[in-house]
């Protein structure tokens, strides 16, 4: 018994150096368009190391996924290297506190709101990055339902 707590503490504290590593790779690019998704898009990639980070509510996830999918739809026709206008920016601002509610209710993991956080202050100035965060998150969630199957 005591062999798997400290294995599962292990793979937890692994899972959460990944999600650290995830963040500092997105802080490292000037903006969100440069995560190729080559980088996230496989089972080794970003997405699935910051689905595998921690523990979730997928209801929450799907909740805040669906507000981002929201934002979406009403930049259809923009262009992608057209920065983003203030009213947009404020809407996306405010997807931070619907987060935040969500890691103080333990039903948000606080490595993907850091990551989550990156993203929506620091990377993304164009419809183009808001595109790409789409994509990611897109990545991230179907790589957490899909280890959420598997066990």
């Amino acid at each position: 018994m005591e062999q798997r707590g400290g294995k599962e503490r292990s793979q937890h504290r692994e899972s959460q150096d990944q999600a650290d590593e995830v963040r500092r790779t997105i802080e490292k690019l000037q903006t969100l368009k440069d995560l190729q998704p080559e980088l996230f898009a496989f089972e080794d990639g970003l997405a699935s190391k910051i689905a595998s980070a921690g523990r979730m509510k997928f209801n929450q996830i799907r909740k805040f996924f669906g507000h981002v999918k929201n934002l979406e739809s009403k930049i259809k026709g923009k262009k992608g290297s057209e920065k983003i206008d203030p009213e947009f920016k404020r809407e996306l601002d405010l997807l931070i506190p619907e987060l935040v509610y969500g890691v103080a209710r333990d039903v948000v993991d606080e490595k993907f709101y850091r990551v989550m956080e990156v993203c929506i202050r620091q990377k993304i100035k164009t419809f183009e990055d808001f595109e790409r965060f789409v994509e990611f998150l897109t990545a991230i969630i179907a790589y957490y339902k899909y280890k959420e199957k598997r066990g």
